[in-house]
């Protein structure tokens, strides 16, 4: 089955503003959460989250940036893989001299290499833009590597101050001219790789607005596109952008994708549009110079920018998929140009780095749960019993729906109560009388039993929920209550008070998950598995 799917990495500020929201989460093309991965990561900056193949079979891949917090594992930052169960079955970390970099971890050529940033600070000459009065100041080298992953062993690694990559590309305002002299200058930037067939690697620097083609062997520039020194005659113009992508290529022209941002988050720079967009451009390498057209450009439909994060990537059916990062605002477009879907998160305060659309197929580790409790309700005839039971199965894909059983026994008499289809990421049932226990089975498009909660107690007294329901008669002397929405979206209306809510709730309640909003779905919205996925590195954008 490959049912559609959104998953998202949380972007916040601050930390600790609410309670597992912040880390990877996977969404459905409703809004509909189908797993939260909070408490993975405890709540932690978790970025590039993405789906990809091995020898046909699902697997997921994520960082999580360097914390120190008490329950944090990986503190030094870790790049790790999961399988369809959701279960770590790779992991890569960071060598001590060398800064984490959280803009890019993909895992390629079926599993067997992976391609990453790392950051190095090195004194550096800075003569030519002299800030310090000493000619030299602490530089920010963004470099990359490749990774054999069954040895754990690089075979490949490329720095732009070892390959003819000069200060003066920057796009940037020096920390001088920024007032912070003794800051590091990140002048390059780094923020997204990608391979071409024939080994050689293009990487999109955002600090000095440029497009890199690396040669695969010697990690000589093969050319640049945009920027001060651009190898390109552009009809078009990006800056400050993300996410360059490499959709072609014949001997003559390459077709590139690219998420243009357009301005700075830090006034660094200035903008060269109003608006951000994503583009599809044509390099012509048969022409003296070279040239770069514009195929075709979608603009951020509400109109504004954004400065920092963002992607773009073409989907099976050709649609473009847009991230633009704040509140996780995210748009398809057809390849003409129509908007199909518009999405984002509840809360203003969240952003992701990146948004990606695969599809996916889970068998999560964790078991399914049901949370129950028995209410009075008050109505014409007087007080009566209700039970409310609610059933999840976090990072479940193939579950259609829930069969609900009650008892007053731990370990007998169980009745079926009733079957109900899957809704959201938590389905619940309000049924006549106070049962004393409860389960619930997750039931497949096929009407197999994938696995089954445990037992769990309502709390009420076998004695007295006898008295509201005959559970020894027919089902039809019971009733089955409408399905109540899931607490949570009610709770995350309003942020402050959902924290407040979910420590009153807990027993009702599983998790809090951010609410995705779809604001506007056509038909041609391509139905995979959408991944909105990451925030940003602690440095920057």
């Amino acid at each position: 089955m490959e049912p559609p799917y959104v998953e998202y990495d949380a972007h916040r500020q601050p930390l600790d503003y609410v309670p597992l929201q912040l880390g990877p989460a996977i969404y459905d093309d409703n809004g509909d959460l189908v797993w939260g991965g909070s408490s993975k990561v405890n709540n932690r900056n978790t970025f590039d989250f993405r789906a990809f193949q091995i020898d046909g079979q699902d697997y997921l891949s994520y960082m999580v940036s360097p914390r120190r917090w008490t329950g944090d594992e990986h503190q030094s930052g870790a790049r790790i893989v999961l399988d369809a169960t959701f279960s770590e079955v790779s992991r890569l970390t960071e060598d001590a001299s060398e800064n984490f970099n959280c803009h890019e971890f993909s895992v390629r050529e079926n599993g067997q290499r992976s391609l990453h940033f790392f950051s190095m600070i090195n004194n550096s000459d800075v003569s030519a833009m002299d800030w310090t009065g000493t000619g030299i100041a602490p530089v920010v080298y963004d470099c990359f590597r490749q990774v054999n992953l069954t040895s754990k062993v690089e075979d490949f690694v490329w720095c732009p101050q070892d390959h003819g990559v000069q200060l003066t590309e920057a796009t940037i305002q020096t920390p001088g001219q920024m007032g912070k002299p003794g800051d590091p200058w990140d002048f390059f930037h780094s923020n997204s790789i990608d391979k071409f067939d024939n080994g050689d690697f293009i990487i999109s620097a955002r600090h000095v607005s440029t497009i890199y083609r690396i040669h695969g062997s010697s990690g000589a520039i093969v050319w640049r596109l945009g920027g001060k020194f651009s190898d390109f005659h552009m009809d078009f113009n990006f800056s400050a952008q993300h996410h360059a992508i490499i959709h072609s290529e014949n001997a003559t022209t390459v077709i590139l994708s690219l998420f243009d941002n357009a301005a700075e988050n830090e006034g660094r720079q200035s903008p060269t549009d109003s608006v951000s967009s994503a583009k599809m451009v044509a390099l012509h390498l048969d022409t003296e110079p070279k040239t770069a057209k514009l195929l075709q450009v979608w603009y951020r439909p509400d109109g504004q920018v954004t400065p920092a994060r963002g992607s773009a990537s073409v989907l099976p059916n050709g649609n473009m998929l847009i991230g633009w990062s704040t509140e996780g605002y995210m748009s398809e477009h057809t390849a003409t140009g129509d908007l199909v879907l518009e999405a984002r998160f509840s809360a203003a305060n969240y952003a992701t780095y990146r948004a990606l659309k695969f599809n996916l197929t889970s068998n999560p580790i964790e078991s399914p749960v049901i949370e129950s409790f028995v209410t009075q309700v008050h109505g014409g005839t007087g007080a009566r019993s209700t039970t409310a039971m609610y059933a999840s199965w976090n990072g479940a894909t193939e579950v259609a729906s829930w069969k609900f059983y009650g008892s007053h026994s731990a370990n007998s008499g169980f009745l079926l109560l009733d079957q109900v289809n899957k809704t959201g990421f938590e389905t619940s049932l309000v049924y006549d009388g106070a049962w004393t226990y409860t389960y619930a089975e997750a039931i497949s498009l096929t009407g197999a039993v994938l696995r089954r909660t445990a037992t769990k107690s309502t709390g009420a007294a076998a004695a007295q929920s006898s008295d509201h329901l005959d559970t020894t008669g027919p089902r039809a002397g019971s009733r089955r209550r409408q399905q109540v929405d899931h607490m949570s979206v009610v709770i995350v209306a309003s942020m402050s008070l959902g924290v407040l809510l979910a420590l009153l709730y807990k027993k009702v309640l599983r998790c809090v998950h951010l609410p995705l909003i779809i604001e506007r779905c056509m038909g041609d919205s391509e139905n995979q598995v959408r991944l909105l996925s990451d925030t940003d590195s602690i440095k920057g954008q």
